[in-house]
């Protein structure tokens, strides 16, 4: 943690009261080019940071000072705790200097380039698209990135747990389905399906940190999915009911379900497979390009080798 800079006239709200009031801000160095500036106002004074950038000064308004109100950390700062909010300010504004954040970027920013990235890279797209145009744009998506706070996407992940499902509505319409609450399992539901919202903001924003569009991670990172929601439903299919989905579907499509069956192996992995993936020696299928974005060989038993030397047979 940063030292903290001591000032008698600053330190204390009984110190400030004794200063004049100034349009001028009473200021102190808190490092090198770095200074903590308190305006005194007629109704009580706020916090200003200044950083000199280059041959110019960049200046931000950090909050109000705990005159009146007790300091809560949010708006109402102290003196020690303006330091800090300044200190995070002052390195966000050296990584712009310095070509490693972007300017005004924004929450919709962040996430047109994800998903410009997740349909490039031949990534399931549509989900993600509809849990970002109807969760996550309304709520964040004109809000500079650097001025997300914790506090803002813990708000709105607690109010996504608590509201009723969505059901399909006109277009500019929000629609509840209202006898959900009657559901089994219906609060565990709930908060899986905010956890998944919560993620898909998560990507998007991290893959801009890491681009070097913004210059921290930090106020998503501090931001906690509900644990002990996310519960895999457990059940297999027998060899009776294998059979009759297979003899259930289009003979066209038939040899993509009886592959999937074989395999375990996801529907675009399966779409994607190549004659020569299959390896007749090893008695392996390839898969190059998975949802981890690892590729990896998958043993196939005796009746799967003849069902994939059958589906290469003259090709």
């Amino acid at each position: 943690m940063a030292r903290r800079i001591q000032n008698i006239k600053l330190d204390t709200r009984t110190a400030r009261q004794k200063l004049e009031q100034n349009k001028n801000p009473y200021w102190v160095r808190i490092d090198r080019n770095a200074h903590v500036g308190y305006r005194k106002g007629a109704k009580g004074g706020t916090w200003i940071a200044r950083l000199r950038l280059g041959s110019g000064f960049k200046m931000e308004s950090l909050g109000t000072a705990d005159d009146i109100r007790d300091a809560d950390g949010v708006d109402v700062l102290g003196f020690f705790q303006a330091q800090e909010r300044a200190r995070s300010w002052f390195e966000q504004a050296i990584r712009i200097e310095k070509g490693m954040g972007v300017a005004k970027y924004t929450v919709n920013d962040a996430l047109d380039e994800y998903m410009d990235y997740l349909e490039n890279h031949g990534k399931s797209a549509k989900r993600v698209r509809y849990t970002i145009d109807a969760y996550i744009r309304s709520e964040f998506g004109p809000i500079i990135v650097t001025e997300l706070t914790s506090k803002k996407i813990s708000d709105w992940h607690k109010r996504l747990a608590e509201e009723k499902p969505r059901t399909r509505s006109k277009v500019g319409k929000v629609s509840f389905k209202e006898d959900a609450e009657k559901e089994d399992d219906y609060l565990r539901k709930r908060k899986n399906t905010a956890n998944r919202i919560l993620t898909s903001l998560k990507a998007a924003l991290n893959r801009a940190y890491y681009e070097g569009k913004v210059p921290s991670d930090d106020a998503w990172r501090r931001v906690k999915p509900y644990r002990g929601v996310d519960t895999a439903k457990i059940d297999f299919l027998r060899i009776n009911e294998c059979g009759r989905l297979v003899n259930a579907c289009d003979p066209v499509f038939r040899p993509v379900v009886q592959a999937a069956l074989f395999t375990g192996c996801r529907y675009g992995e399966l779409t994607r497979l190549k004659t020569e993936d299959y390896n007749e020696d090893a008695g392996t299928i390839y898969i190059a390009e998975s949802k981890s974005g690892k590729p990896r060989h998958v043993t196939l038993d005796v009746l799967a080798q003849r069902f994939f030397e059958k589906q290469i047979r003259s090709k």
